[in-house]
């Protein structure tokens, strides 16, 4: 079966992460702590960027998507 890839931008990818962690759906198993590792910021930022308080840098936008990526 040929599946199609569905492509997002990163500030779409940023949206997706953002709803994921406000309804407190689990992101691959991890918590919100774990994800704040994987892009390397401590777990305020992500709840910052989560209540749109703050805007990730490209540099972690970048890291936003790689971690979708392994979802």
């Amino acid at each position: 079966m040929d599946r199609k890839r569905r492509r997002f931008s990163p500030e779409k990818k940023l949206e997706i992460l953002r709803e994921n962690l406000k309804n407190k759906v689990p992101i691959s198993e991890l918590c919100q702590k774990d994800v704040a590792i994987f892009i390397g910021v401590v777990t305020d930022t992500v709840t910052l960027w989560e209540k749109r308080r703050k805007e990730p840098s490209k540099r972690y936008l970048k890291r936003i998507e790689q971690f979708l990526k392994k979802k």
